[in-house]
């Protein structure tokens, strides 16, 4: 099971037991399942009401499922039993990540599996916002962002470079393919065949004859293409065109092979006006020594090592107006000269930093909290960001450090700790179990108000480094 499904299991098995429910069934699960990121992602893009759907579940929660009455207060929580529906549910998630020869099953996979409980409440209210089984679509939404054919952007998928470029081909190359007449005939076919009104092993053979042929002529036709443009080669005076190789673009003389020029997309088409007029282009790299080169990310330009693989430093360039606003306070790191300015982060989020920074690392999100959290803090330079990835070992933020008394744990072993903390604690509300009331060690944590407990994890992200 991946992080986030164990997360999701945890907090489904919870609801149940909060409400004293003598069963975890689909419900439950649903109901989890409707907090996770990916899944709510999924479900928003085939509109959904996420709102309606968890009401239901809950309405359904309050009429429907059997309540073991309360005798004594002091009677911990019961454990509820996990209904045969769910167990399914999870074998079938299995066996399906198995035969795609998948690593982990995610909350997805076991959204795609609930649907085949066709006779379930969980799946009857899905239906009633018109949603059925949306295996191919998150099977599709998986391939198109673990290939970089789109980014998010504000929930938003936008296709990149890559994207544009392999729908380009497909549709250059497969137009009786990619077609959505072709689609609606297709399904019509599938579902013949499952009735047994049509033969498969005709159909196959129908559909090779047509579509082989195509294969063929795109294995020795197909290419990436390549665009003339506007700019001059200065060694031969010919047109450069945009090339696309290794995820990125480049300009190559049109003169290729007798002028073998070529240079960075970026070095010829940037504005620079649109950026920071006191940043330094020609700049050398602060680790290594060699020239900062300029490229190309998901986020943008930035300038890079010229060293890379073997020096992999990078320096961001700001945009004009997010250089950063000076707030006229001065950063409290001893030995620190700079002054704190509010700047906007590449996501959009405003946040406050010493102007030296990355050569002092005070960051925060308010000038007081920064006063505050760096009151005697040695002028240090910033360590550069952590690889460890979501479901590595993480560095915790010193809130957590104060309750984990230990460093470099996985977001899993956090959070089995906050909620051992909790139980320990008994900070749940006695009247709404789902609730989490933080004492004066959560309060920097989880913040002074109670979280409901499926939002624990969304709450913790800020504290991971």
């Amino acid at each position: 099971f991946s992080t986030e499904l164990g997360l999701t299991l945890e907090a489904a098995f919870r609801e149940a037991s909060s409400r004293r429910h003598a069963f975890f069934c689909l419900e439950h699960l649903l109901y989890a399942l409707s907090y996770d990121e990916q899944v709510m992602e999924i479900l928003n893009h085939v509109g959904a009401d996420l709102s309606l759907l968890r009401k239901d579940l809950e309405n359904f929660f309050d009429k429907h499922v059997e309540v073991i009455p309360v005798k004594n207060s002091k009677v911990p929580a019961v454990e509820p039993a996990q209904t045969p529906a769910v167990q399914r549910v999870l074998q079938r998630a299995i066996m399906h990540v198995r035969a795609t020869q998948k690593d982990v099953i995610t909350p997805t996979e076991v959204l795609v599996a609930l649907f085949s409980e066709e006779d379930s409440h969980a799946v009857f209210y899905l239906a009633k916002q018109g949603i059925g089984r949306p295996s191919t679509y998150a099977a599709i939404m998986n391939k198109i962002q673990s290939r970089d054919y789109t980014t998010k952007e504000k929930a938003t998928l936008r296709p990149t470079e890559l994207g544009r470029i392999i729908s380009r081909m497909l549709s250059d190359n497969f137009t009786q393919i990619i077609d959505v007449g072709f689609t609606a005939h297709m399904e019509e076919d599938l579902d013949a065949i499952a009735e047994g009104k049509l033969d498969y092993k005709r159909f196959l053979k129908e559909f090779w004859d047509v579509f082989l042929p195509i294969v063929e002529v795109a294995e020795k036709e197909a290419h990436v293409p390549k665009e003339l443009t506007d700019k001059i080669c200065p060694e031969c005076g010919k047109q450069l065109q945009k090339i696309w190789a290794r995820n990125k673009y480049f300009l190559g003389c049109s003169g290729y092979p007798d002028c073998k020029y070529t240079t960075a997309l970026e070095e010829l088409v940037i504005h620079k006006e649109e950026y920071d007029p006191s940043f330094n282009w020609d700049q050398d790299c602060p680790n290594c020594g060699k020239k900062m080169s300029i490229r190309k990310g998901r986020f943008g330009i930035f300038l890079g090592c010229s060293g890379y693989p073997d020096c992999k430093t990078i320096i961001n360039i700001p945009k004009k107006g997010t250089e950063g606003v000076d707030t006229g306070a001065k950063c409290p790191a001893k030995g620190c000269s700079g002054k704190l300015k509010q700047r906007v982060s590449r996501y959009g989020k405003p946040f406050f930093s010493c102007s030296t920074y990355p050569e002092c690392d005070v960051i925060g999100n308010s000038v007081e909290e920064i006063q505050e959290n760096y009151k005697d803090h040695p002028r240090t330079k910033a360590a550069p960001k952590s690889s460890g990835g979501a479901r590595g070992k993480q560095k915790l933020s010193k809130e957590l450090l104060a309750l984990t008394k230990e460093d470099g744990l996985t977001r899993g072993e956090v959070t089995k700790r906050i909620w051992a903390y909790i139980k320990d604690h008994n900070l749940q509300d006695p009247q709404n179990k789902k609730m989490i009331v933080p004492d004066k060690v959560l309060e920097p944590i989880l913040g002074s108000q109670p979280v409901h407990m499926l939002k624990l994890a969304s709450a913790l992200s800020r504290h991971f480094k």
